[in-house]
C-alpha cells in the first residue's frame, strides 16, 4: 500500500483547498492503517473530488497516488472490480504524467493490476499486467537485485500455479529465490521463506515429493530463524504441508510427526478460538490415521475436527464438515 506523508505537490491548487486535500488524504492513510477500509475510502474519495475541483485539468501524480490508493483499498475489501478500475484510472493518468519513461510509480500500479485480476482468477489478464510490471521493473532498476522485480517474479509464479502450470510456476518461482537471495544475502527474510513454501507447493503438486520436502525444510528453518521459539502461522503451514507430502509418499508416522507438531502450534498461536487451520490439520491426522488402519485414533481425530469446524461455520452446511462426518462413517 503507497501511503504517503502527504500531497508532494499541489501548487496547482489554492492554498486553502491544498489543506483540505491533505487532510483528507493523511485521513484515509490513518484509517487505512486502522484497518477502516470504508472510512479510507470516503476520505480519498474526497481528496479525490477536491482535485478535480482545482483549476486546471493536467494530469497530476498525487491524483494518481489517491486512484491507486483507492485501488489498494479496494482490492483489500475484495471488491476487485472497483479495485481494476481506480488501477486503470491512475495507471493512465501515470502514464500521462511520466510519458514512455519507465517509472516505479507506474510499474507499482501495473503489478497491483496484477495482483487484483488474479484474486479475480482472470489469471491471463494477471499474467499480461505482471510482465508489463516486470519489464517496466528492470528499466527503473537495470541489473541491480531488487525486492520490486523478486516480487513480480514470485506472483507470477503464484498465477501459473494458479493455472496449474507448475513447470513455468517452479521457473518464475526459482527465479524469484535467486533475487531475493542477492537482496537479502544470508540473512532470514519472511519473503525469502514465502517462496521457498511456494516451491514446496508447486513440487508436491508436480508429484516431486522428495524435492518438495526440501524446500519446504529450508523454508521451516528459516521461518523457526525469524519467529524463534514463538508460534507463527507460516511456520505451523509449513509444517502441515510437510505432513501432506509425507503421506502423499506413504510415510505415515512421518507425517504424523509433522501433522502433530503444526497441531501444537496452531493451537498455541489460536489459543481457544476455533480456527478452521486448526480443524484442517485435526481432519487430515485423522485421514492418515485411518491409513494406518488405527481406526479408533482416526475417529477420535475427525470427531475432534468436526467439532471444531462447526464451531468456526456454525449452522452453515459447509463441504469441509461434510468430508469429516464422511470420513467418521468409514
Amino acid at each position: 500500500f503507497q501511503a504517503e506523508d502527504g500531497i508532494r505537490d499541489t501548487s496547482h491548487c489554492l492554498v486553502g483547498s491544498e489543506m483540505c486535500i491533505r487532510d483528507s488524504h493523511n485521513l484515509g492513510i490513518v484509517y487505512y492503517n486502522k484497518g477502516s477500509y470504508d472510512q479510507a475510502i470516503a476520505n480519498y474519495q474526497e481528496a479525490l473530488k477536491m482535485y478535480k475541483q482545482c483549476p486546471g485539468d493536467k494530469p497530476h501524480a498525487d491524483i494518481a497516488d489517491t486512484l491507486h490508493n483507492l485501488g489498494d483499498l479496494y482490492k483489500n475489501k475484495g471488491s476487485y472490480d472497483q479495485a481494476i478500475d481506480c488501477y486503470q484510472d491512475a495507471l493512465a493518468m501515470r502514464k500521462q504524467c511520466h510519458g514512455d519513461k519507465p517509472h516505479a510509480d507506474t510499474a507499482d500500479t501495473l503489478h497491483n493490476l496484477g495482483v487484483a485480476y488474479d484474486n479475480k482468477g482472470s489469471y491471463d489478464q494477471a499474467i499480461a499486467n505482471y510482465q508489463d510490471a516486470l519489464a517496466m521493473y528492470k528499466q527503473c532498476h537495470g541489473d541491480q537485485p531488487h525486492a520490486d522485480i523478486a516480487h513480480t517474479l514470485n506472483n507470477l509464479g503464484h498465477v501459473y500455479y494458479s493455472k496449474g502450470s507448475n513447470d513455468q510456476a517452479i521457473a518464475y518461482y526459482q527465479d524469484a529465490l535467486a533475487m531475493k537471495k542477492q537482496c537479502h544475502g544470508d540473512n532470514p527474510h519472511t519473503s525469502t521463506a514465502t517462496t521457498l513454501h511456494n516451491l514446496g507447493v508447486a513440487y508436491k503438486n508436480k508429484g516431486s515429493y522428495d524435492q518438495a520436502i526440501a524446500y519446504y525444510e529450508e523454508a521451516k528453518e528459516m521461518y523457526k530463524q525469524l519467529h524463534g521459539d514463538q508460534p507463527h502461522a507460516d511456520t505451523a503451514r509449513t509444517l502441515h504441508n510437510l505432513g501432506v507430502v509425507y503421506r502423499n509418499k506413504g510415510s505415515y508416522d512421518q507425517a504424523i510427526v509433522n501433522y502433530q507438531d503444526a497441531l501444537a502450534m496452531r493451537k498455541q498461536y489460536y489459543g481457544d478460538n476455533p480456527h478452521t487451520d486448526t480443524a484442517h490439520t485435526l481432519h487430515n491426522l485423522g485421514s492418515v490415521y485411518d491409513d494406518k488402519g488405527s481406526y479408533d485414533q482416526a475417529i477420535a481425530y475427525n470427531q475432534d475436527a468436526l467439532a471444531r469446524k462447526k464451531q468456526c461455520n456454525g449452522d452453515k452446511p459447509l463441504a469441509d464438515s461434510a468430508r469429516t462426518l464422511h470420513n467418521r462413517g468409514g
